[in-house]
């Protein structure tokens, strides 16, 4: 995988050599079975709930209950004065012994189960480190930086690929304070981007910051952009136009109307028979039919007229105007 290459979810992006971690799995599978064979049980079975039933346990019982039948035996046998206080003592001492073994047995089983618990749980762990020892891509999309090499040593959560999504993209967008209260979520939002000025790219409004930027004065909002033909590219630029039930009247000029010169927007105004150049503060600019028109927020009023520089002639200010 390289740069510009396009994947699909699931995908193979990056192998790592698995030998040394399929080894961990095969010591890992190996302690498993151990544990089992100490309890006694299938590969298959599940942990034992009830201790009692394992061989380990009933073997303690067994001599658990033959020692208690001889201590009983031995017990009468000393009240009836048929045998002497040392073989009483002995025959009690192997009844406790036997009791310890019994109660000894059942701890060693808590404790295999345990370890056995902790085994699967450390093989689980290393098989998975097999499976992701291919890296596959989360998602379709394209690669958008490669960041290792064939051969290459890797150091744990070290990353490998930066992925970028094609067929879904997020447009984030500044609406300005006063408009806050007009826009809502699963809207429709036209997008136009500058690679393509007579285009416009439609999603839904899917997320409204509730907090607005102290030094713009602005809302910043989320729109999803379907891009099934992948023409928009992460990072566009891009403007948005948002419904809204709020009127309002706004002056627009063509964008070739305005002169830029050293961070000064100006348009000439028709005034008295001349032109009279005026400095004006434009806003947003929207694609219409008629082509790009940018709106001023200061400087020009409604109704007044300017003027549009033929090709090749250049507009100066007190230019006389002839109708």
């Amino acid at each position: 995988m390289d740069v510009g290459d396009v994947v699909k979810e699931g995908q193979v992006m990056v192998s790592i050599d698995p030998i040394e971690l399929q080894y961990a799995v095969e010591t890992q599978r190996a302690a498993v079975r151990q544990v089992r064979a100490q309890l006694g049980i299938g590969p298959d079975d599940p942990p034992p709930s009830d201790p009692s039933k394992l061989a380990l346990v009933q073997r303690a019982a067994a001599d658990l209950f033959d020692a208690k039948q001889k201590f009983d035996r031995a017990q009468a046998l000393f009240e009836a004065q048929l045998i002497s206080p040392e073989d009483r003592d002995s025959a009690s001492a192997r009844y406790d012994n036997a009791r310890a073994s019994h109660d000894l047995a059942i701890q060693q089983v808590d404790q295999l189960v345990g370890q056995l618990q902790s085994s699967e749980a450390m093989r689980r762990l290393a098989e998975k480190k097999v499976a992701d020892a291919s890296i596959r891509a989360p998602f379709n999309g394209a690669v958008k930086e490669r960041k290792v090499n064939r051969g290459e040593y890797l150091k744990v959560q070290s990353p490998v690929m930066v992925l970028v999504r094609m067929d879904q993209l997020r447009a984030r967008l500044e609406v300005p304070e006063k408009w806050a209260g007009a826009v809502h979520t699963g809207a429709t939002v036209d997008i136009h981007v500058g690679a393509y000025p007579n285009e416009a790219f439609q999603g839904k409004l899917t997320r409204i910051n509730p907090a607005v930027n102290p030094e713009s004065r602005t809302l910043e909002v989320e729109a999803m952009i379907p891009n099934p033909e992948s023409k928009l590219k992460p990072g566009f630029f891009v403007q948005g136009s948002l419904p809204s039930d709020v009127e309002e009247k706004i002056v627009t000029i063509p964008q070739d109307a305005i002169k830029y010169v050293f961070g000064t927007y100006s348009v000439f105004v028709v005034n008295g028979g001349r032109l009279s150049e005026r400095t004006i503060k434009p806003g947003v600019q929207n694609q219409t039919p008629e082509g790009v028109r940018v709106e001023v927020t200061e400087g020009l009023r409604a109704g007044e007229r300017i003027a549009i520089a033929p090709a090749g002639t250049i507009l100066y200010d007190g230019t006389p105007v002839h109708e």
